[in-house]
């Protein structure tokens, strides 16, 4: 992703968030930070981000009852769940609720820079199948327009045909 992408932290322990929020933006991204939901929720309304890295255990709310809430306001977020109480079963709960990647803690900057570069793509391959599904639609109405022109076409040159053969119906196809 560039260098500018944006980037909201969320976590309750603010040394993550301070360590986090420095590294990243020393390697050029725009980060912000929320200790919790309702500043989170603040944020996403009031600013634009690509990734959301948030903690699944955030004390009143939980990262993924968080990430529904901020997908109503965003539907274009990007979501990375993180958390110290990782296991298979919430990884799969969260990727199938809408996030992108999921880390355990500890992690390291490493960690968040890989997550970044994976969201990145996947950002650009959806950007792409959206891109195909509009430019197929279109050809889609295209055929669709050009069947309904065929098809009045033959319906006319049968009508006409009736006419022809019984003058008693003319003019009662059209």
């Amino acid at each position: 992703m560039s260098d500018m992408t944006r980037i909201l932290l969320v976590d309750d322990e603010k040394r993550i968030l301070k360590t986090f929020s420095m590294l990243l933006g020393d390697l050029g991204y725009h980060v912000k930070i929320a200790s919790d939901g309702y500043s989170a929720l603040t944020l996403v309304t009031d600013e634009t981000f690509d990734i959301v890295f948030l903690d699944q255990f955030l004390g009143t709310i939980n990262g993924l009852d968080l990430m529904k809430l901020m997908s109503e306001i965003n539907p274009d977020l990007y979501y990375v769940i993180f958390t110290a109480n990782g296991s298979a079963n919430l990884a799969v709960e969260s990727l199938r609720k809408g996030a992108s990647d999921f880390i355990t803690k500890p992690f390291f900057v490493a960690d968040l820079i890989r997550s970044i570069d994976f969201v990145g793509k996947k950002r650009e391959l959806d950007r792409q199948k959206k891109e195909m599904l509009s430019t197929l639609e279109v050809k889609v109405t295209e055929k669709e327009n050009e069947l309904r022109q065929i098809y009045f076409s033959v319906l006319s040159s049968l009508a006409q045909t009736m006419e022809k053969k019984d003058t008693g119906t003319y003019g009662h196809c059209r």
